[in-house]
């Protein structure tokens, strides 16, 4: 029997033109996005200033925090890198041990940040990107507790390292706590055959006083964002900041470095089920840094206050789980 009334929904989409479409998916940097924000209940129960990081830095730069990730049910699975995640959400000015001091006990100190950007002037992509990048610049250092200051043109008449090292210098003698130099230009062509690529360079030093600097490069290709590479080298640049502090805090409450060797394992997926019990064993507050690799077998160094005997009372207590050993060296 025919539908009267499937057939007259027929004709209207056939003469209106009307389609019925599916649901748009969910591109993959979303899903990605979504899966690592899930993670964050594993981080504990963060400090404002953390969330706000997590918000608007961690997931917009998500791919620095993903080791892994495959197809799921549910869209996409990860495997989150907590380490440097935990390292990348450590310091904030106010709390580094190594900043200026205020000459009054009862006020905090004022953390100033010296900042200087110079992109190549006869070049109109750098330009285009000068003000996201100080704007950028500018966001970060203020989530962190800084107050920001431009160095003035004329503090800065040098080239490369040398311009750098200046900046640095200059932070240091305004009794500056940190200093942020980003520069970016045309790379020159590598050879004859490559005279007409257009490639860049982003160069961003960090240093926060006493506790570390860092200089980084990063290659931009001509259709390439300056604002991302920019953003890929300070979010490496406080992950290392974090970890720095993170191993001053462990030193003056007396901790030490034990390596652990793992061994057994045929491939990379059996390394990293290993892997996964070690650090629920040890819990997730005593993060592992992988320190030398070799035909079946990893060394980490793991950064805890406890006694070596006790670490390796705790690997004596893990599953068997065939040929692998969890051994202390």
């Amino acid at each position: 029997m025919r539908n009267p009334l499937g057939a007259a929904l027929f004709l209207f989409f056939l003469l209106s033109g009307a389609t019925l479409e599916a649901a748009p998916a969910v591109d993959l940097t979303t899903q990605l996005r979504s899966a690592l924000q899930q993670q964050q209940s594993r981080l504990g129960e963060l400090q404002p200033w953390q969330q706000v990081l997590f918000d608007q830095e961690v997931l917009l730069n998500h791919q620095r925090f993903i080791k892994d990730y495959r197809p799921s049910s549910n869209g996409v699975s990860i495997e989150a890198d907590l380490v440097n995640l935990r390292h990348y959400l450590e310091f904030h000015a106010s709390q580094n041990q190594l900043m200026t001091t205020s000459a009054s006990a009862s006020a905090p100190a004022e953390q100033r940040a010296y900042a200087f950007i110079r992109p190549q002037n006869n070049c109109q992509k750098c330009t285009d990107a000068e003000p996201a990048i100080r704007t950028q610049l500018k966001d970060r250092l203020e989530r962190r507790g800084f107050k920001v200051i431009w160095v003035p043109v004329e503090q800065a008449k040098a080239e490369g390292k040398a311009l750098d090292d200046k900046i640095v210098e200059f932070s240091i003698q305004n009794t500056g706590a940190a200093a942020v130099i980003a520069r970016w230009e045309l790379r020159a062509p590598q050879d004859a055959a490559h005279a007409d690529d257009l490639n860049f360079n982003m160069h961003v030093t960090l240093a926060i006083n006493d506790l570390h600097r860092g200089d980084a490069d990063l290659e931009v290709l001509e259709n390439g964002s300056f604002e991302a590479a920019f953003a890929r080298l300070m979010t490496d640049g406080f992950t290392e900041v974090g970890l720095k502090q993170s191993e001053q805090g462990l030193k003056q409450q007396g901790g030490n470095q034990i390596l652990i060797e793992i061994t057994g394992f045929t491939d990379f997926a059996g390394y990293r089920v290993a892997l996964k019990k070690l650090q629920e064993k040890l819990g997730e507050s005593e993060p592992l840094v992988e320190k030398k690799v070799s035909r079946g077998a990893i060394t980490l160094a793991l950064k805890t206050i406890r006694k070596k005997e006790e670490v390796q009372a705790l690997l004596s207590e893990l599953p068997s789980s065939g040929p692998i050993k969890w051994e202390v060296r």
